[in-house]
C-alpha cells in the first residue's frame, strides 16, 4: 500500500473514531461519498454536520435607527414580540407670534415605512401618551437600547384606522384640544418671552410614547421617525383671518428608540432572558423543535459551530480542502418563498457571542450566502455559501476553539431594525438538515 493510500485509510480511520467519539450517528460524517483517485491526487467528498443553536443580545440597539415600531406580532418558536416607541419633540418656531393669535386644533401626521408584520386588513388603534419623565442619557450614555422605557402620565388621543400601509402611507388625525390649547398658552406665555425657551420646552414636553393595538390579531407597523410631527394649527384674529399651521418634529433621531419585548416565549427560550445567565449562553437546535432563531430586531441570532474540524488538524499537512461548501436550510413552515431574503452575511463569533471580523471568501471579500429556491419541493430550498477560504484559515491554525462559530446577519452588520423572523434547520432535522459540505485534495506524490 503506497503512503498516500494509508495516509487515506488514516484519515477515514480517524473520522470514523471521531463519530464513534461524539457518541453521533453516521450521517455525521458520511466519508468517502465520492472518490476520485489518479497518479496525482485522492480526492473524497465528505457532509460534515455542523452545531446549529440561538443566542439572543442582553440589549439591542435602538435609537438612531429612523423606524419607529408600534405594536405585536406572533412567530412560532418565539411567541410573541412587542413594540412601542419613544421620542422628544422639537420646540416649534414662533416667528411672527403676536397677541392676536388663536389656538384652533392640533393634528399628528405619520408616514408608514411600509414594513409591516401581521394582517393589516384589519383595524388598529394608534395611541399616544404623554411622557412623565425626562428622556436623558446618563453615564456616558451613547445610545437608547430595546429594555429602556418611560412612566407616562396622560393619554393625549387615539385613532383608530385600517392601516394599509402601502396605498395609504400618510394618516393625519386630531388628538385633545385641551393638550393643543395647554401647549399653545406655553408657547404663547413662555416660548415667546424667554431667552432659553428651548430649555423650558424640554422640561415642559419630555417627550411622547406611541403604541399600537390591532383589533382581531396581532399587527406591528413601522413609520419614519422623521415625518412624524404635531403640527399646531392657530389663526390670526384680524378682519379676515390667517391660517398657521406651526409644527413639532422629532428633534433628534438619537432620542427616538423602541422598547422592545417578548412575551409567551417558549420554555426553552426562557433561560435567554434570566440575568444570571450572562451573553455567553447558545440553546442548541436539540432544544428547540429541532430549529434555530434569528429575528435581529428581538436579539435573536442563529450560531453555526464547528466542533469537528479540530480532529483534521493532524492531516492537513497530507492535502488542503479544495472547497468548503456551506448549505442552510430554513424551516419551511417559518417563511412563504417569496418573501425569503436574497442572501445573508457571516461574521465570526467568540465564545463570549460578540462578534470579532467578517467571515471572507476567497476574494477577501466578506462571504454571504445565495438563496438557491427549489419551486417543486420547497423543503429542499436552501442557502448556499463558499467557505473554503475560511475552513482552510481555520484549519491552518494550530488550536481550534470549538465554541468559535459564525453568525448568520441580514446585513453585513446586525441589524436591529430588521424584525423578519426565520427558523433554520439543525443538525437534528430527519431531511434537509444544515451542513457542512467539504472536498477534500490529498496528495499523492509517491503514486502507487
Amino acid at each position: 500500500m503506497s503512503k498516500t493510500n494509508r495516509r487515506l485509510s488514516a484519515l477515514l480511520m480517524a473520522l470514523a473514531a471521531l463519530v464513534g467519539w461524539h457518541g453521533c450517528s453516521s450521517d455525521d460524517f458520511r466519508m468517502s461519498e465520492t472518490f476520485i483517485n489518479s497518479g496525482t491526487y485522492v480526492e473524497c467528498v465528505d457532509s460534515v454536520t455542523l452545531n446549529l443553536s440561538t443566542f439572543k443580545l442582553d440589549s439591542v440597539v435602538t435609537s438612531h435607527q429612523g423606524i419607529v415600531w408600534a405594536g405585536a406580532f406572533e412567530k412560532k418558536g418565539l411567541g410573541t414580540f412587542n413594540s412601542e416607541s419613544y421620542f422628544k419633540l422639537s420646540e416649534p418656531s414662533t416667528y411672527g407670534w403676536t397677541k392676536n393669535e388663536r389656538y384652533d386644533s392640533i393634528t399628528v401626521t405619520i408616514y408608514h415605512t411600509g414594513g409591516y408584520e401581521g394582517d393589516t386588513v384589519q383595524d388598529a388603534t394608534l395611541t399616544i401618551e404623554r411622557v412623565s419623565q425626562q428622556i436623558v442619557k446618563t453615564d456616558g450614555q451613547t445610545y437608547f437600547y430595546n429594555n429602556d422605557c418611560y412612566p407616562t402620565s396622560d393619554t393625549l388621543g387615539t385613532y383608530t384606522y385600517r392601516p394599509q400601509p402601502h396605498a395609504k402611507p400618510k394618516r393625519v388625525f386630531r388628538i385633545s384640544d385641551d393638550f393643543g390649547q395647554e401647549l399653545f398658552e406655553f408657547i404663547h406665555t413662555t416660548s415667546v418671552n424667554t431667552s432659553n425657551s428651548a430649555d423650558k420646552f424640554k422640561q415642559y414636553l419630555h417627550g411622547l410614547k406611541f403604541s399600537l393595538k390591532a383589533h382581531s390579531t396581532p399587527l406591528m407597523l413601522a413609520y419614519k421617525s422623521d415625518s412624524i410631527s404635531l403640527r399646531l394649527h392657530t389663526h390670526y384674529n384680524y378682519s379676515t383671518p390667517l391660517r398657521v399651521t406651526r409644527q413639532l418634529t422629532i428633534s433628534d433621531k438619537g432620542y427616538q428608540f423602541n422598547n422592545t419585548w417578548t412575551s409567551n416565549v417558549p420554555e426553552a427560550l426562557q433561560v435567554l432572558d434570566q440575568e444570571d445567565v450572562g451573553v455567553s449562553r447558545r440553546i442548541p437546535a436539540a432544544l428547540t423543535d429541532s430549529c434555530t432563531l434569528m429575528m435581529e430586531g428581538a436579539g435573536y441570532y442563529t450560531a453555526i459551530s464547528f466542533p469537528s474540524l479540530g480532529y483534521l488538524l493532524p492531516y492537513i499537512n497530507y492535502g488542503h480542502f479544495l472547497r468548503a461548501e456551506l448549505l442552510i436550510y430554513p424551516d419551511v413552515e417559518s417563511y412563504s418563498l417569496h418573501r425569503l431574503p436574497s442572501t445573508f452575511y457571516l461574521t465570526r463569533l467568540n465564545r463570549e457571542n460578540a462578534t470579532s471580523t467578517p467571515v471572507y471568501n476567497s476574494m477577501r471579500g466578506q462571504a454571504s450566502a445565495t438563496l438557491v429556491r427549489n419551486a417543486d419541493n420547497v423543503e429542499g430550498t436552501y442557502y448556499y455559501v463558499d467557505v473554503t477560504y475560511f475552513i482552510n484559515t481555520l484549519l491552518s491554525q494550530e488550536y481550534l476553539d470549538e465554541k468559535e462559530a459564525v453568525v448568520l446577519t441580514w446585513g453585513t452588520a446586525m441589524d436591529p431594525t430588521n424584525f423578519y423572523c426565520l427558523r433554520f434547520n439543525g443538525e437534528n432535522k430527519k431531511r434537509y438538515k444544515s451542513k457542512l459540505r467539504l472536498y477534500y485534495y490529498n496528495y499523492d506524490k509517491e503514486g502507487n
